[in-house]
């Protein structure tokens, strides 16, 4: 609603730095006009995106029976696979709880071995690099 009050009274045009002109807002319109589906698809699914293409929805004007019907569309399906998902990693996490203390482990001494081998890298550089009087 805010896009599209700044669109409205040309406001939109004054934010030009910031990449977003009535060019791009038109644009953007037709994609939601020619291509609604795939348009709110791609919104949705790509983390952090859908406050501004939910809201650039609202600014092109976007009938909202079109919008909830392909809302609803995406929405249902992907939320049951998100919940399809966590309950069947939930049941197979007593079968691979056991390696999280392996891979912990391997993390710890990946930790110490890359410490050790920096301070050896720079023991060996500052040796190098000092003044002869100095060794």
């Amino acid at each position: 609603m805010v896009l599209a009050i700044m669109a409205k009274h040309g406001i939109i045009d004054k934010l030009r730095p910031l990449g977003i002109t009535n060019e791009l807002m038109s644009k953007v319109g037709m994609l939601y006009a020619n291509h609604p589906f795939t348009t709110l698809f791609i919104v949705k699914m790509i983390p952090f995106l859908p406050p501004s293409g939910l809201t650039a929805a609202g600014a092109v004007r976007m009938p909202i029976g079109k919008f909830s019907f392909w809302s609803l569309i995406i929405t249902i399906p992907s939320s049951g696979l998100y919940f399809l998902t966590g309950y069947l990693a939930g049941e197979e996490y007593a079968r691979i709880a056991h390696y999280q203390e392996l891979a912990l482990a391997a993390i710890a001494i990946a930790i110490v071995a890359i410490v050790f081998a920096y301070n050896k890298l720079m023991a060996g550089l500052g040796k190098k690099m000092a003044p002869k009087e100095l060794r």
